[in-house]
Parts: C-alpha cells; sequence; structure tokens
C-alpha cells in the first residue's frame, strides 16, 4: 500500500507537471494570435505613409543640390525610414497567414542553405556542424531558414571571436532533432520564460524588435514541432528543435 500511495503520488506531480506545460503552451499559442492579429493592422498602418515619406524623400533630394549639411540630415532620415520599414516587415513575417503546404523537406538541405547565407558574418568561423543522416521531414524550407537564420543571428549577438557554437542534427525518438549550442553570455534566469513572448527583448534600443524568437516559435509550432531553450546567466544557451511526421527515405 505504501510503494501504490507513492506511486500515485509521483504520478499525480507528474500529470500536473505536464498539465501546467500545456497550458502554458496554449497560453503562449492564444498570445501570439492575438498579438499576430494586432501586428497585421499595424504593419499596413505603417506601410503606407512609409511609402509616401520614401517618395517624397527622393524627390527633394532632386532639389537639394550639393549641399554637405544637407545630404547628412537626409542620409540620417533615409535610415530612419529604412529601420521603420524593417520593422514594419517583422511585424507582417510575424503576422503571416499559415498559407503554404508542407512538403518533403532535408533540414540538412536548409542548415546548409542558412550556412551560406551567413558566411560573410563577422564571427561564421566559430560555428562547427555535426550533421547526422536524418530523414526529410514535413515543412516550408523558407520558413525554417528564416527560423535557423533568426536563432543563428542571436547566437551572434551572445558570442565573442573565443566563443564557439554548434548546430547538431539527429534522429531521437522517432522525431529529427535540431540543436543550436552556443557558449555565448547566455541569459538571465528571470528572462527564460519570456524569451518567446512577443516584443521581449534584452537588446539595446535600435539592435532589436523582440520580434525574432515570436516569429520562430510561430513558424515550428505551424510545422507541429517543439522549441525549447535552455541557458545560463554563467554562459551557455542551447536551443532545441524537434519536428515530427518522420519519412522514410524511398
Amino acid at each position: 500500500m505504501f510503494f501504490t500511495i507513492r506511486a500515485l503520488s509521483v504520478f499525480n506531480i507528474e500529470q500536473r507537471k505536464l498539465i501546467n506545460e500545456q497550458l502554458q503552451r496554449f497560453s503562449q499559442s492564444e498570445k501570439l494570435t492575438s498579438m499576430g492579429i494586432l501586428a497585421a493592422g499595424i504593419a499596413h498602418e505603417i506601410n503606407t505613409p512609409l511609402t509616401n515619406i520614401s517618395l517624397n524623400m527622393e524627390m527633394l533630394k532632386d532639389h537639394l543640390g550639393a549641399d554637405e549639411k544637407m545630404v547628412r540630415k537626409v542620409a540620417a532620415i533615409e535610415r530612419n525610414i529604412e529601420r521603420a520599414t524593417r520593422i514594419a516587415k517583422e511585424l507582417l513575417h510575424f503576422s503571416r497567414e499559415k498559407e503554404t503546404a508542407l512538403e518533403p523537406t532535408d533540414l540538412n538541405q536548409v542548415l546548409m542553405t542558412v550556412l551560406h547565407l551567413l558566411q560573410h558574418q563577422q564571427l561564421y568561423g566559430i560555428i562547427r556542424t555535426v550533421l547526422q543522416d536524418v530523414p526529410k521531414i514535413m515543412g516550408i524550407p523558407w520558413k525554417l531558414e528564416e527560423v535557423f537564420i533568426n536563432l543563428l543571428m542571436n547566437s551572434f549577438d551572445a558570442c565573442r571571436a573565443n566563443d564557439s557554437i554548434e548546430i547538431t542534427t539527429l534522429r531521437q525518438d522517432g522525431k529529427v532533432v535540431a540543436m543550436i549550442a552556443d557558449s555565448g553570455h547566455g541569459i538571465r534566469p528571470e528572462h527564460l520564460a519570456k524569451v518567446f513572448d512577443p516584443f521581449f527583448t534584452t537588446k539595446e534600443i535600435g539592435k532589436g524588435t523582440g520580434l525574432g524568437l515570436s516569429v520562430c516559435y510561430n513558424i515550428i509550432k505551424q510545422h507541429g514541432g517543439d522549441i525549447e531553450l535552455t541557458s545560463s546567466e554563467h554562459g551557455g544557451t542551447t536551443i532545441t528543435i524537434s519536428f515530427p511526421g518522420v519519412l522514410d527515405d524511398n
């Protein structure tokens, strides 16, 4: 009876933990849906005046002549217009509908494409890959590329030249898993629960909008996958992404 009661107690604790995790995921999903609708509206409202400003700036430049002081001021305005445009594009990516069909996708090939795109980054040389022979998954290649570009750019921001980034793929428990582990500055414990929240960022103003990881979360959930982040404020962050629906290579 003692062992039965003890086993039931352990089972009850595990069930409560499982229910809490499911509730957190549901809450996150609902939050992202609401934020997506809001983000789409904001992005469209921002884009119209930005387009008008850009067109008028081009016309204004034709009348400025070679006044060096005015040219510098116009250049500063244009930089801010570009920044606002990038933010609007991130909002649209965040709110994009799931209109694209999943297709058999080679995850290793997605990662190789991403690495090719990032090869001119200053810290590209600290990347090490351990890509195992894994089955294809059902995915949207360009969206998965967006995920891994975001994640690797975050790792670059956290690392220095003497740090390392390791990208691993493997098959585990019937799923295809991708891991990105860096030895960078890590994340504080109080921030870990918020990293996937829209607009949450620990970066300086102008360095990021806080949408990157939210976009990644949304895309991975669209693929029926899971994304987990572990880190320590003493250094090192590991992101693990697992995909279901493994396809046999035939």
